[in-house]
C-alpha cells in the first residue's frame, strides 16, 4: 500500500503497466504537441550554429553563428554560401531539416486552424438537438465526453484559450469555441436556440448562474416551441437546494427550462445506492462511522439523515464522525439537515489529517460499524486514513469505502490491490459517478416527468390496456422523446395549478410527512385546467383533431372542450391531478395550503 501511495504520489499512476516503453514516449509527445516541436527546432538550430562556429576559419562569434542558423530556417543560406565548409554534415543536416521542420510548424498551425473553424461552421449550420457544455475543467469534459459516447453532438464554450483540458474535449469529437459564455453572441454562435441541453460547469457559483440567466435570456427571445434545458452547477450543495426549490416553485413559460445540480450531493445519492448501510445480523440499528465532513462528507450526512426521515421501514441510524475541527464542520453540517439528526457530542470525534490514528473505543462504541465512509480534501489523505483504519480494526468484517475523484489511476491500483487485510476497502470514483449524462439529467424536472409517466401507466393498466399498440403505455425508457417532454411540461406546470388553488411547493420537512388531499372542487378544477393545459401543447407540436388516435400523424379526437370529453378520459385527467402529491413526494417536496386563500375555495 506504501507503494501505491508512492507511485500516486510521483504522478505515475495513469501510465497503463503494461504499456510498450515506445507507445508512453508518443502518448507523452502527443499530449505536448507543441512543446515537442519547440524541442526539435531548438535542436536543429542548435545543430547549425555549431556547425557554422566549428568550421569557419578564423572562427565567427557566437551570435554570427547564431544568426546564421536562424537563417537556414527561411532559406536564406544555400549551397553558394556555405563556401568551403559546406561539406560538413552537421551543416546539410541542419540546412535541409530547417526549412522542413517550418514547414511542418506552419501546416500543423493552419490545419488546426481550418479544422477549428470548419466544425464551428457545420456546428453553427447543422447541429440540432445538441448540448452545450460551458467550461472546459474536469466537470466538463467529462461530461462533454459522456454526450458524445450517447451519440449527442457536442459544443464545449471555454473563456481559457489555454486551457490544456481543450484537446481532449476536441479528441473526443466536441467542436470548441473559445470566449465567455456569459456572451450572448457567442452562445448564438455554438447554436443555444437549436440545442436540446446547456450544462454551466465554468467553476464559481455565480458565474454560472449568469451564464443561465443569459441563456434564459437568449432563448426568451427567440421562437423556439420546444424548451431548452439548462443544467447550472452550484458550488454550496444548501444553497443549491434553495435554488432547487425556487425553480420547481417558480413558474417559468417555454422555451426555458432551469435545473440546478451539486456533484457532491448526487456523489452521496450515487454512493448510498451502490454501498448502503445494513444492519450487522442481530443488531436492529445500523451503525456506521463517516471519516471526513468537507463537501462530499456533508453532503453524505444530509442524504443519511433525509434518507431514514423519510423511510419509517428503515432500521434506526448510528453515526459516529472523524475529522479535524470536528465540532466546527459538524455544526456547518447540521445547518443543512432538516430534521434531528439524533447524534449527540459523544458521537463526534478529533481526527488528525496528517497523521490519523482512530479511537478504538470510539469505533466500537455501541457495537461493531455495518460500513465506514472515508472522504477527505484530497485522494492521498483518504487513503492514508482508510490504510490506518483497516490496520486499527483488524478482525474487523465491516467494509471501508474509499471516495476519491477519479476513476482511473489511484481508484484502479486499489482495486487490483484487494488482497488481504486491505480487501475491505471499496474505492468510489465520487466525481465519475456525479458526471454521468443520466445523473446530471435526472434533475427535479426529468424525475417528476418519470412519477407523471409512471403514475398514468399504473391508472391505465389498472383500467385495461386499450386493444391498439399504444407508444404511451411503454416504459420510460422506451417511450418516443415527444411523449417524454410532454411529461415535462406537465410537470413544469403544476406550480401554476397549485397557485390556482392557493397552494405552494414547500420542503417536505416544513410540513412533515402528512398527507394531502385535494378537495372534491379543487379536483375538478386542477383536472379541467390540466385538460387545456394538454390542448395548448399539442396544438404547438402541430397536432389536429381526427376520429382515431394517430401518434406518427398527430392526430387524436381529444382535442375538444372539457365538457365534451368522454368520463373515462376525464378520469385520467383527474387522476394526474392526484398524484401530484406524490410526484413532489419523489423529489422531497409537498403541498402547503395557505388557510386564507385555501379556505376561500372551500
Amino acid at each position: 500500500m506504501r507503494r501505491l501511495l508512492r507511485r500516486y504520489r510521483k504522478g505515475c499512476v495513469n501510465a497503463p503497466a503494461n504499456d510498450p516503453v515506445g507507445r508512453r514516449l508518443w502518448k507523452a509527445i502527443s499530449a505536448h504537441a507543441w512543446w515537442s516541436y519547440a524541442v526539435l527546432v531548438l535542436a536543429v538550430w542548435t545543430l547549425g550554429l555549431i556547425g557554422f562556429r566549428d568550421l569557419t576559419t578564423p572562427r565567427i562569434s557566437w551570435p554570427d553563428s547564431a544568426y546564421r542558423s536562424l537563417q537556414l530556417f527561411f532559406l536564406e543560406f544555400g549551397p553558394e554560401r556555405l563556401g568551403s565548409f559546406g561539406e560538413d554534415w552537421r551543416l546539410h543536416v541542419a540546412r535541409f531539416a530547417a526549412p522542413l521542420t517550418m514547414a511542418l510548424g506552419a501546416v500543423a498551425a493552419i490545419a488546426r486552424i481550418y479544422v477549428d473553424r470548419s466544425r464551428q461552421l457545420w456546428a453553427r449550420l447543422f447541429y440540432r438537438d445538441h448540448a452545450i457544455v460551458c467550461g472546459s475543467g474536469r466537470k466538463g469534459l467529462r461530461l462533454a465526453r459522456e454526450f458524445r459516447d450517447a451519440g449527442t453532438p457536442v459544443v464545449v464554450l471555454e473563456k481559457d484559450g489555454s486551457n490544456g483540458l481543450l484537446e481532449a474535449c476536441r479528441a473526443s469529437g466536441s467542436v470548441v469555441f473559445v470566449g465567455d459564455a456569459r456572451e450572448g453572441d457567442l452562445l448564438r454562435q455554438a447554436g443555444v436556440r437549436k440545442a436540446k441541453h446547456v450544462l454551466v460547469v465554468c467553476g464559481e457559483g455565480g458565474v454560472n448562474a449568469a451564464v443561465a440567466a443569459r441563456v434564459r435570456e437568449e432563448l426568451l427571445e427567440s421562437s423556439a416551441g420546444r424548451p431548452v434545458t439548462c443544467f447550472a452547477h452550484i458550488e454550496d450543495p444548501g444553497l443549491c437546494r434553495l435554488l432547487m426549490q425556487e425553480t420547481t416553485s417558480a413558474e417559468e413559460v417555454a422555451p426555458f427550462r432551469l435545473e440546478f445540480f451539486n456533484v457532491h450531493d448526487t456523489a452521496a445519492r450515487a454512493l448510498l445506492d451502490e454501498h448502503p448501510p445494513r444492519p450487522v445480523p442481530g443488531d436492529p440499528a445500523a451503525r456506521l462511522l463517516i471519516v471526513g465532513l468537507g463537501a462530499l462528507g456533508q453532503s453524505l450526512l444530509t442524504a443519511l439523515v433525509r434518507r431514514w426521515a423519510l423511510d419509517q421501514d428503515l432500521p434506526s441510524l448510528e453515526i459516529s464522525v472523524f475529522d479535524s475541527d470536528v465540532e466546527r464542520r459538524f455544526a456547518s453540517a447540521i445547518r443543512r439537515l432538516p430534521t434531528s439528526t439524533g447524534i449527540d457530542r459523544s458521537d463526534l470525534h478529533e481526527l488528525d489529517r496528517a497523521a490519523p490514528v482512530f479511537d478504538l473505543d470510539a469505533i466500537r462504541a455501541g457495537g461493531s460499524p455495518s460500513v465506514a465512509y472515508v472522504s477527505l480534501d484530497d485522494d492521498s489523505s483518504s487513503l492514508s486514513a482508510a490504510v490506518s483504519l483497516v490496520r486499527r480494526t483488524r478482525g474487523e468484517s465491516f467494509p471501508i469505502v474509499v471516495c476519491l475523484s477519479d476513476e482511473s489511476g489511484l481508484t484502479t491500483l486499489l482495486e487490483r490491490s484487494g488482497e488481504g487485510e486491505f480487501a475491505r476497502l471499496r474505492p468510489f470514483a465520487w466525481l465519475a459517478r456525479a458526471c454521468t449524462r443520466e445523473v446530471v439529467l435526472g434533475g427535479i424536472n426529468e424525475t417528476m416527468a418519470r412519477a407523471i409517466h409512471e403514475g398514468y401507466l399504473r391508472q391505465r393498466l389498472e383500467s385495461g390496456p386499450g386493444r391498439d399498440p399504444d407508444p404511451s403505455l411503454r416504459s420510460w425508457d422506451e417511450l418516443p422523446e415527444a411523449l417524454k417532454e410532454s411529461n415535462r411540461q406537465q410537470a413544469d406546470d403544476i406550480r401554476a395549478k397549485l397557485h390556482s388553488i392557493g397552494c405552494e411547493i414547500l420542503p417536505i420537512d416544513v410540513d412533515g410527512r402528512d398527507e394531502f388531499e385535494f378537495r372534491p372542487h379543487e379536483l375538478e378544477s386542477l383536472a379541467v385546467l390540466e385538460h387545456r393545459r394538454w390542448i395548448e401543447e399539442r396544438r404547438r407540436d402541430g397536432w389536429r383533431r381526427g376520429d382515431a388516435k394517430d401518434i406518427d400523424r398527430k392526430v387524436t379526437p381529444f382535442l375538444v372542450p372539457w365538457e365534451e370529453l368522454s368520463e373515462e378520459i376525464r378520469e385520467r385527467d383527474r387522476h394526474a391531478v392526484r398524484e401530484i402529491p406524490t410526484v413532489l413526494h419523489r423529489v422531497g417536496l409537498t403541498i402547503h395550503r395557505h388557510p386564507q386563500r385555501g379556505e376561500t375555495h372551500a
